[in-house]
């Protein structure tokens, strides 16, 4: 099940889970047009740039009370001028702290 997010110019789909509404996985895509050269047969060297960013929530287990991932993926793929570049993060989720004390100085403004 899927859920659709239109705002300027990235579309945002969160995907979610039909029989427990878990979130499994979002898409964040956006398009940029093609440059303009200064004479016509100049923007035909130009081509669109296309980003595509995805998380995905796998490994789902109790921790003080909360159903969390254990598994997280992302995934950066954008293609354009000069051609496409994918990168892949995986991280394994071990340790959570919940309901931590943090000072309030944590949250001061920096002048």
């Amino acid at each position: 099940m899927g859920y659709t997010i239109k705002g300027g110019d990235v579309d945002i789909i969160l995907y979610f889970d039909k029989d427990n509404f878990r979130h499994v996985r979002t898409e964040y895509k956006r398009t940029s047009s093609a440059g303009i050269g200064v004479r016509p047969e100049d923007s035909t060297r130009y081509s669109a740039t296309n980003l595509k960013v995805t998380e995905d929530f796998t490994d789902f287990k109790a921790e003080n009370g909360l159903t969390l991932p254990h598994s997280y993926r992302l995934f950066y793929s954008i293609t354009g001028q000069n051609g496409t570049t994918e990168i892949e993060w995986n991280f394994n989720l071990t340790e959570f702290a919940l309901n931590q004390k943090l000072d309030s100085k944590t949250f001061d403004a920096v002048p």
